[in-house]
C-alpha cells in the first residue's frame, strides 16, 4: 500500500498543500477544542473544525482553477490530496481521542511488568 504522500506530490498539486491543508493549523485548532470545549459539544466542534477547513480548501481549489482552467488533471489531484487530507485527520483524531484509553485500565494495572 502506497502513502498518499507517494502517490500525490505537491508538484502535482494546483495549489500549495500548506494553504490547502494547512495541519500545523488545524491541529491547533483541534487542540484548542480538546482542552476547551465540554464532552458534549467536542463532537460537533471538530466537525465544524474539519467541515471549514473542506470549504476553505475547496475555496481555494475554485480560485485556482479559474487562474488555470486548463489544468484539471492538477485540479483532480487537488481535490483528492484535500479530501484524503481531511479523511485522515479525522481518523487520526477518532483513534487517538476515542479509541487509546486515558487512565490504564484495571486489568491493564493489575498486569504491569
Amino acid at each position: 500500500m502506497k502513502l498518499q504522500s507517494e502517490i500525490i506530490q505537491s508538484d502535482k498539486l494546483i495549489c500549495s498543500e500548506k494553504v490547502l491543508f494547512n495541519k500545523i493549523e488545524l491541529n491547533a485548532k483541534i487542540n484548542t477544542a480538546i482542552k476547551t470545549m465540554a464532552k458534549d459539544n467536542l463532537r460537533s466542534s471538530i466537525a465544524t473544525i474539519l467541515s471549514e477547513a473542506n470549504v476553505n480548501g475547496r475555496l481555494e481549489i475554485q480560485k485556482q482553477f479559474e487562474k488555470l482552467p486548463f489544468e484539471s488533471a492538477r485540479t483532480i489531484a487537488t481535490y483528492s490530496f484535500l479530501k484524503d487530507s481531511l479523511i485522515t485527520a479525522i481518523g487520526l483524531f477518532s483513534c487517538i481521542y476515542y479509541f487509546l484509553p486515558k487512565k490504564p485500565t484495571k486489568k491493564e494495572t493489575k498486569n504491569k511488568v
